[in-house]
């Protein structure tokens, strides 16, 4: 089930309890609407399920109903964010990952993007979504990052396309922050970041990928295509070839070094704008 499938059907079952509710107190939607301070329209489409309820929505239904977090917890229920089913299998490898190496030629991993960058992204990709859904999301993403933190952190190694680094996401002020917390997060033991250079010409790769080391499964190939989503790829010939483009994609990058270089200069460029 996509993300927009998904959303809708918990939209449709919420406003049945919306539905419920109102008859329930026997109420037209006008005399609904008034006790909920918004129009009878909003009520007519969230009933209907057209327009997901926000959380606002929620809170105050448990104020109509006389029943404290009942409603607020049913839409968390239906549309708090979770991994989709297609990426949990990658979700739960990073977790046990020894190593990664990401290639990323478009957006920086999620383990190294700031709340602020995630946000920006999301916001992007779910131009539909509520404030409170992305902010879930984004949550979700950078919960991943605890991973990071842990004693015995996984091996990180990420190349991306010098055209990631260069890319405004979410404006001046944010991209500055996260080139700075790529500098911090290069500083690491154990974290590498370098830049394929633009200049060089073609990348020897196109779309995003990242192998992942599993102490008790060995080395799988993670990657994502727009309709289907994410796969987790064991293959002996997948896992070949993938970690031999990641050989080729470190040496033709610029250094750790110099990649830090670059993500100092353009940083105080977007701090000045």
């Amino acid at each position: 089930m996509s993300d927009f499938e998904r959303r809708a059907k918990a939209a449709k079952k919420f406003g049945v309890y919306v539905l419920r509710l109102r008859e329930r107190l026997g109420l037209s939607q006008s005399e609904f609407a008034a006790r909920m301070f918004c129009h009878q329209t909003l009520v007519s489409r969230v009933e209907s399920g057209s327009v997901p309820a926000t959380a606002a929505f929620a809170a105050q239904m448990d104020v109509v109903a006389g029943a404290p977090g009942v409603y607020a917890d049913r839409r968390t229920e239906l549309f708090g964010a979770t991994d989709p089913d297609w990426f949990k299998p990658y979700a739960e490898l990073e977790t046990r990952a020894i190593s990664i190496v990401d290639y990323s030629p478009v957006l920086l991993m999620g383990l190294l993007q700031t709340p602020e960058y995630a946000t920006a992204v999301y916001r992007a990709r779910f131009a539909y979504e509520t404030a409170e859904e992305i902010q879930a999301r984004v949550d979700l993403r950078v919960g991943r990052q605890e991973v990071l933190a842990r004693p015995d952190s996984p091996r990180l190694w990420v190349v991306v396309g010098e055209g990631v680094v260069r890319t405004r996401v979410g404006g001046g002020a944010v991209m500055a922050r996260q080139l700075r917390h790529l500098l911090e997060l290069g500083e690491r033991p154990g974290i590498t970041i370098q830049v394929l250079r633009a200049d060089d010409g073609a990348p020897p790769a196109h779309l995003p990928f990242t192998v992942v080391t599993d102490p008790d499964e060995g080395r799988a190939v993670y990657s994502e295509s727009q309709n289907l989503g994410g796969t987790v790829n064991r293959s002996a010939d997948a896992v070949g070839s993938a970690t031999s483009l990641c050989d080729h994609l470190r040496e033709s990058a610029m250094s750790g070094t110099q990649s830090a270089e670059l993500f100092h200069r353009l940083a105080k460029q977007r701090e000045c704008e």
